[in-house]
């Protein structure tokens, strides 16, 4: 549902209006965690939702670039892991169909 707000410009930026500083950089913290210990439907809200504080705190807390530079960094990885897990999973569906 947030996801789902978060996407559209004005509540977006309704929503960020209310949160300070810190609470965003410790949600950036949470759901990094997400995205590598939840199952996969939690991963990809959480990627979701990842982006957009990223978006926000890039362009919000200039005193914080150097930190939000490193987590992009780490979102990257997981966006390339989650797009590698998901090629190889269809290779092996592929097979597994094949055989049968």
């Amino acid at each position: 549902m947030l996801a789902e707000a978060l996407a559209n410009k004005e509540l977006r930026l309704a929503f960020f209006r209310l949160v300070n500083a810190g609470t965003v950089l410790t949600t950036i913290e949470v759901l990094k965690k997400s995205c590598l210990e939840e199952p996969p439907s939690n991963m990809q809200g959480a990627l979701q939702l990842l982006g957009y504080f990223l978006d926000f705190a890039f362009d919000a807390l200039p005193e914080q670039r150097e930190k939000v530079i490193r987590h992009a960094a780490h979102y990257i990885r997981i966006l390339r892991m989650t797009i590698i897990d998901t090629n190889v999973s269809c290779l092996w569906e592929n097979k597994l169909k094949r055989c049968n």
